[in-house]
């Protein structure tokens, strides 16, 4: 690869946060309404899946419901 991601989102304004350790969990909430949930390796599976829920969640709370 010609270039290196970190440093590409880095120099174009973007946030790049990684786990602490190889192969770690990391998963990160972001976006402007808080639903763009992103991981890193798989042993964040689980993580994000739980994340997931939370956010699903809270997005089916906020929506008037129509019935």
């Amino acid at each position: 690869m010609p270039f290196l991601l970190e440093t590409e989102l880095k120099a174009h304004g973007g946030v790049y946060d990684k786990a602490e350790q190889s192969f770690g969990v990391k998963v990160v909430v972001s976006g402007r309404t808080g639903n763009l949930v992103t991981g890193q390796n798989p042993p964040s599976a689980v993580e994000i899946g739980k994340v997931l829920v939370t956010v699903i969640d809270k997005l089916k709370s906020s929506k008037p419901c129509l019935v």
